[in-house]
């Protein structure tokens, strides 16, 4: 079901699928609602309501004045609060990690589980150079550019084997403004993470083994320092792990929701 939520004159969407228990969603930087069909539906599958939308800067959507993940946090609470939703579990993707992180720890009492899919959390220096990288190209040649300069870094080889690189970039340059993606990667390189340590609910830490953005073995040094951390490691898949595996990710997913 597809509707619109406004707040504060700002309108955002709300895509739903399945009913059971309410699982929040958030896209990665370029990402729109689209992105996560063929898992929603699957996760839906399983017994969950999923809740999809575009974060400001995504989708075309206006950006925030400001729109590092703190900021993108206290919307999406404000967005739940529209909805009536007290308690719910997040799952973000890559930049929607970093907002879900912001989340748990705005409102650890409304976040009972947490999923942080292909999240680096700016540890690593080449992830850090790559983002920089990212603003440059947007800057000199638009959406476009960035979408050529951020597809080996985002997609695995086996996805990247077995689609038009050239529609990928496209789809990016169609669905998105630069404005809003440029407030989002500032946002990224101004974004200060919580300590890992301070979030107590239980979280999954979900990386590619061949992803060549967030490294998993950074990832795995996440997890070991959240108190009740898991991770998973997908081996043979890079950073879009939704996408590239969608039925290996919502079983893994929803294994952990239902435990």
């Amino acid at each position: 079901m597809n509707s619109v939520v406004t707040l504060s004159g700002r309108p955002m969407k709300l895509r739903t699928m399945g009913s059971g228990s309410p699982l929040l969603c958030l896209n990665g930087l370029t990402q729109t609602t689209a992105n996560w069909t063929s898992s929603a539906r699957l996760l839906a599958g399983f017994g969950h309501q999923v809740l999809l939308t575009d974060l400001p800067g995504q989708g075309g959507s206006e950006p925030l004045p400001d729109g590092n993940p703190k900021a993108q946090a206290e919307l999406v609470f404000e967005f739940l609060d529209v909805l009536g939703i007290d308690k719910i579990d997040v799952c973000g993707f890559s930049f929607g990690g970093r907002v879900a992180l912001q989340m748990a720890a705005l409102r650890p009492d409304r976040i009972p589980r947490l999923i942080l899919t292909s999240t680096s959390l700016g540890a690593g220096t080449v992830a850090r150079l790559v983002v920089m990288g990212w603003l440059r190209a947007l800057d000199r040649g638009g959406l476009e550019a960035l979408g050529w300069d951020a597809l080996p870094w985002i997609i695995g080889d086996g996805l990247l084997n077995g689609i038009d690189p050239e529609q990928m970039v496209h789809a990016t340059v169609r669905r998105n403004s630069a404005a809003g993606i440029r407030s989002l990667i500032q946002g990224i390189l101004d974004d200060k993470a919580p300590a890992l340590e301070s979030i107590a609910m239980p979280t999954l830490v979900l990386a590619g083994g061949d992803d060549r953005f967030a490294l998993a073995d950074e990832q795995r040094a996440n997890a070991e320092r959240l108190p009740q951390g898991r991770f998973h490691r997908f081996a043979g898949l890079g950073h879009a792990l939704p996408v590239e595996d969608a039925k290996g990710f919502s079983e893994v997913v929803s294994a952990f929701l239902r435990a």
